[in-house]
């Protein structure tokens, strides 16, 4: 294995979201036959650049560094910092603003597997369907490259996510294929949301399908059915990276489960840092809330 170690590396992973001030982890690399992992660097000098300017230095707190700027859409943003004498950089664009314009769901009952639960007048219930709930997804794409990830959530401590497929939509397709070369996946899973890209799509409205399947007791009652749909425009280089670390994920691709068992070899996840490894990604989200429907009419 040692024929294998490079040489030590800077790691440093920072990511600008809207939804908060920036955020950094310093550390060292490490390799895989080390009896430790990598090692946190405290106290160095981040220098924050807002649009060429310069804003701060990132405060250090407990494993993580973070600006008091808070970032728009539209900046540009860098940071900086030197490391035993090596300058390691990073710099990126922060995504403007995409439009969710419409959500529509509808529902229906599909056959289950049997589920088996207890009723509040402490009766058994055997459960033979699932409801079925398609989401409409519409938001407003421009002109050039974008890239995207969508997620829906549950809204509330009490609400119930059922299976999710993404296979129904061709923008999530064209992920699946970048992450599986070849071996494409004939059912696209995404419990925690999916990256895409604009490139099959036209400019102005564009309307996503995903749908949602779970057993019909589970969505019983108002409380058990709020969701948060998310869509969040992300830089080229985070969306390169999230490809790299699904490629490498043994639930998520057919390469990751081979390189699990050792047929082959993992992918090089994508990075941006001159100077050392790791990513710089800038995030800008917009939500809708909204609730599934419990009838077979349509909820807008």
């Amino acid at each position: 294995m040692e024929k294998y170690r490079s040489k030590p590396y800077i790691v440093l992973n920072c990511i600008a979201n809207c939804d908060t001030t920036i955020l950094a982890e310093l550390s060292s690399s490490w390799f895989y036959t080390d009896n430790y992992y990598s090692q946190e660097i405290p106290k160095a000098r981040i220098g924050l650049y807002i649009n060429g300017k310069y804003k701060e230095d990132m405060i250090y707190n407990k494993g993580i560094y973070q600006s008091n700027y808070h970032p728009i859409p539209g900046d540009s943003i860098s940071v900086n910092t030197i490391i035993n004498g090596v300058e390691i950089f990073a710099a990126d664009y922060m995504p403007l603003e995409t439009k969710i314009t419409n959500i529509e769901i509808t529902q229906t009952e599909v056959p289950g597997a049997g589920n088996v639960y207890i009723d509040p007048d402490n009766k058994m219930i055997i459960n033979e369907t699932d409801k079925e709930f398609t989401y409409n997804i519409t938001f407003r794409n421009t002109c050039g490259k974008q890239f995207y990830y969508l997620q829906i959530d549950v809204d509330g401590t009490k609400s119930f996510l059922g299976e999710m497929n993404y296979s129904y939509e061709p923008a999530f397709r064209i992920t699946e294929e970048k992450i599986n070369k070849t071996l494409s996946s004939t059912k696209i899973g995404g419990q925690f949301g999916l990256p895409f890209s604009n490139e099959s799509m036209n400019e102005g409205d564009n309307t996503l399908v995903i749908k949602e399947t779970g057993p019909a007791f589970e969505y019983n009652s108002e409380e058990k059915c709020g969701r948060v749909i998310t869509l969040y425009t992300i830089s080229e280089a985070y969306y390169k990276y999230i490809l790299t670390l699904l490629a490498n994920d043994s639930d998520s691709s057919w390469q990751g489960g081979l390189s699990d068992i050792g047929l082959s070899e993992p992918i090089k996840i994508y990075s941006n840092i001159n100077g050392g490894i790791g990513i710089f990604g800038c995030i800008t989200p917009t939500r809708k809330k909204i609730s599934l429907p419990f009838s077979l009419v349509s909820r807008k």
